[in-house]
């Protein structure tokens, strides 16, 4: 078994073997990848790993400031604008986790997804 960079040249059988695995998700524009690597045996590329650019979403607001419906709004044109610049930056999205399911519903309200499956951290000691 070999481990090396990934290369446009491998993006055809990467294809290849996503497509045997029948999972659920699309496979992303291998070219946007961050980092990506792949495991070769006997020459033939059988197993990838990519990193594409992501980032963490926090909020930090007093819970006095106004009423409810008013942060909501605000937090709404906030979004927005964090948006807008990590479009320009080329950020694909944003993750956050959040404890109250009142909140994660009011973020779907103003566009965010819930996703389908259970995330996982692993940490690389940075």
């Amino acid at each position: 078994m070999i481990i090396r960079d990934c290369e446009a040249k491998d993006f055809p059988a990467l294809r290849a073997v996503h497509s045997r695995m029948k999972h659920q998700f699309e496979l992303p524009d291998l070219s946007k990848s961050a980092l990506s690597k792949v495991l070769c045996d006997d020459g033939q590329v059988v197993m990838a790993g990519l990193l594409r650019p992501t980032t963490e979403a926090y909020l930090i607001c007093d819970p006095a400031w106004r009423s409810p419906r008013w942060r909501l709004e605000a937090l709404g044109v906030l979004i927005a604008s964090i948006a807008q610049e990590a479009k320009q930056k080329r950020i694909p999205d944003a993750h956050v986790w959040c404890e109250n399911k009142r909140f994660g519903d009011r973020l779907m309200q103003l566009g965010w997804e819930k996703p389908l499956w259970t995330d996982y951290v692993y940490r690389t000691g940075v």
